[in-house]
């Protein structure tokens, strides 16, 4: 009995380690907290099937996540699992942070792409680091104004009622200093992301080329032409 017992609480130390080792590696590769002391949080670890849905609220607590592996996809809470993502979650990815001074719900829902494992760290415990750690505070403000962009940028496209003036509007706004665009998800993502059907985006890409404003190969966009898109998003 007593050699039973004695393996039993080593395979459980071994899960513990293995659990504990997978924590530290999504802190790790999140970028928000890279450099960042995280040993006041009481993190938790929880794995989930494909196609299953990521709450943030765990044992009754509001919690902020972090993807430590797979990856899953964002729908808004009316959308069905046929219509298609909002945007994909990568290993890295933080989620839950929009709301942490506040009680309200996200209008949006996490499900899994591929079997995932999650870190979840309690809303409270994320707040506290936020007042007390500067560096942290910092990351965590960019963060947040990187989506308020977004959805600025969002509402801007929503006033344009071409694809090709739509397209223009983005690249300009999005291109680095080498005037490339990385679009960072699929052209189906993107497509709704423009509010436009994916037949569209392609012809407006495949017109684009062929009138040497752009060169666009996979995912990346290369801007040739900024004058003539520029005259393109003011309708030209």
């Amino acid at each position: 009995f007593c050699a039973a017992w004695e393996n039993i609480c080593e395979k459980e130390i071994d899960m513990d380690e293995k659990i504990n080792q997978k924590i530290i590696n999504a802190f790790e590769i999140c970028p928000i907290f890279q450099g960042i002391d995280w040993s006041c949080f009481h993190p938790v670890y929880h794995e989930f099937r494909r196609k299953q849905e990521i709450c943030d609220v765990v044992d009754g607590v509001s919690c902020v996540g972090i993807i430590g592996s797979g990856e899953a996809d964002v729908y808004t809470v009316s959308d069905e699992l046929t219509q298609p993502n909002v945007s994909t979650q990568h290993a890295g990815s933080i989620f839950g942070i929009c709301n942490v001074f506040l009680d309200s719900a996200m209008p949006t829902k996490l499900v899994c792409k591929v079997q995932c494992g999650v870190v979840f760290i309690p809303k409270e415990e994320f707040r506290q680091l936020i007042h007390r750690d500067e560096e942290f505070q910092k990351r965590y403000l960019t963060l947040c104004n990187q989506k308020i962009l977004y959805l600025a940028q969002k509402i801007e496209l929503m006033g344009i009622n071409s694809c090709k003036g739509k397209l223009a509007c983005y690249l300009l706004r999005n291109a680095d200093l080498e005037e490339n665009v990385l679009l960072g998800t699929s052209k189906e993502q993107f497509a709704r992301y423009l509010n436009v059907s994916r037949a569209s985006l392609f012809r407006t890409i495949a017109d684009f080329t062929a009138r040497n404003l752009i060169r666009s190969k996979d995912n990346q966009i290369q801007i040739i032409n900024r004058d003539g898109l520029e005259a393109i998003r003011k309708g030209e």
